[in-house]
């Protein structure tokens, strides 16, 4: 699936899907919260269900697009569309846009975590994300 970004480099959606970025949560300190974005989006009847899932289970939502830096630190990502309900990413390609990524004064950032995530500057990789799993059989439950 390619992931739509904005003129501001922020992640909006899937050519078919919705996009949601875990953030927090598994080893992380703070509690699982869930970023997707609420403009410039088409919204679908699985999206409505994740995010009443969300509501339901106090898993907080952050209604904007989620950025590159949300993708470095995430603890998992994930898809929904009514073909594929609720899908775990384990793989999010960067490709070039790894390199419009910088700093205040232009040059790459330089992060530990972020290299530990990284396959050759380009790729960054999830395990199985307890709250996605939860957000899946939530979803499916209700349907």
């Amino acid at each position: 699936e390619i992931i739509l970004i904005n003129d501001n480099r922020e992640l909006l959606e899937g050519t078919q899907t919705n996009f949601y970025v875990v953030s927090g949560g598994q080893n992380q300190q703070q509690p699982s919260s869930i970023i997707t974005a609420n403009e410039g989006i088409l919204y679908g009847s699985v999206r409505d269900s994740v995010l009443r899932a969300c509501r339901h289970h106090n898993i907080p939502v952050k209604l904007r697009p989620p950025t590159l830096q949300d993708l470095k630190d995430a603890s998992g990502v994930f898809i929904s569309s009514t073909s594929r309900w609720v899908m775990p990413v384990h793989e999010v390609c960067l490709g070039d846009l790894m390199s419009l990524q910088s700093d205040d004064d232009g040059e790459e950032e330089e992060n530990e975590n972020i290299e530990k995530k990284k396959r050759d500057g380009k790729s960054y990789f999830y395990g199985n994300c307890e709250t996605t799993e939860d957000i899946r059989r939530w979803v499916l439950e209700h349907v």
